[in-house]
């Protein structure tokens, strides 16, 4: 079964994401991460398979502990998840943040967006670009 990780150290962003993959039936078992730590340690932890690591993951950019672009740079540089198809979230629209964000490896980006249906249609595609 496919699977889906969300590292965002906010609970109503982490909602608004469940909301977004709901309203898109979007039913693929989702793993929330507020600790980008712990979220780390679980994807390099010699006990997660390989079969076990996420088919798309949603990384925040704005995490209290590191922010997204460390934890972007830390998952590229392991050659266990180097490979993991990662969009970066963020209520940005800089283009210095969505470019810093490929340069850095992210697979896509996404502005949060106070538009419901705008973030909804994002959140879908990536879905369907990334694991359908």
């Amino acid at each position: 079964m496919k699977k889906i990780i969300h590292i965002d150290d906010d609970a109503s962003d982490a909602e608004f994401l469940q909301r977004a993959l709901r309203k898109n039936r979007i039913n693929y078992p989702v793993d929330w991460y507020s600790d980008p730590i712990a979220a780390l340690d679980y994807l390099f932890s010699e006990e997660t398979p390989l079969d076990h690591l996420p088919d798309l993951t949603f990384l925040d950019i704005n995490l209290h502990l590191m922010d997204g672009f460390e934890v972007l740079t830390q998952i590229r540089g392991s050659l266990k998840t180097a490979d993991l198809k990662i969009v970066m979230l963020s209520t940005s629209d800089e283009e210095k943040v969505i470019k810093k964000s490929y340069e850095c490896g992210a697979n896509h980006y996404i502005q949060k967006s106070t538009d419901t249906d705008k973030f909804n249609n994002a959140i879908l595609n990536a879905v369907k670009k990334f694991i359908e």
